[in-house]
């Protein structure tokens, strides 16, 4: 299976992030290695500021009419978008940091929320996030994937619960800042 991973900044305006979507579709349809999976960041559609992601959040109960949900199937690939969303909860709207896997073939769109909220200043997502609650499964062809978002990969049990479930592939979508960056480096050496 061919994957692509776009890395490009986050809180891009919807016609900017359309556009640019839209154009990395064309060029590789036109060279003819269409990838199966896209793969965009978190915060694809807000950015890290509070005021960007309650101004620009996605319904959740409306994401069979995101431009997205469209591409995907006008394309017949599949895209999973770290996507700030929201929905309505006792007439509030509740806000989540959302990974969403738009399926090729139309399917009602997949939804995972991030479960390890950030808490360090100046990104204190537990301030404006619901925490999600719990793993998610998709099988694609011969594959199961797992799905993570930013400092989920601090949370072991997740890593044991997919190897347990035969999850053969994990995708993970982030927005990491340099010093976050930077961070993750030490750790993992």
């Amino acid at each position: 299976m061919k994957v692509s991973l776009f890395q490009i900044p986050s809180g891009l305006g919807r016609t900017e992030l359309e556009n640019l979507v839209v154009s990395e579709l064309n060029y590789e349809s036109s060279l003819g290695v269409k990838s199966e999976l896209y793969l965009l960041p978190e915060y694809v559609n807000t950015s890290f500021l509070p005021e960007a992601i309650i101004s620009n959040s996605v319904s959740r109960e409306t994401l069979s009419d995101y431009f997205l949900f469209e591409l995907s199937k006008k394309y017949k690939t599949n895209i999973v978008a770290g996507l700030s969303t929201y929905s309505m909860e006792v007439g509030n709207k509740a806000y989540y940091n959302s990974l969403i896997w738009f399926h090729a073939n139309g399917e009602n769109p997949i939804i995972y929320d991030k479960i390890n909220l950030c808490d360090l200043p100046p990104y204190c997502e537990k301030n404006i996030f619901l925490e999600g609650n719990g793993s998610k499964f998709i099988r694609y062809g011969d594959q199961i994937f797992g799905l993570l978002i930013c400092y989920d990969v601090y949370k072991e049990d997740l890593f044991r619960e997919y190897q347990e479930n035969g999850v053969s592939t994990i995708l993970v979508s982030a927005a990491w800042p340099k010093i976050r960056i930077e961070k993750l480096i030490r750790i993992l050496t």
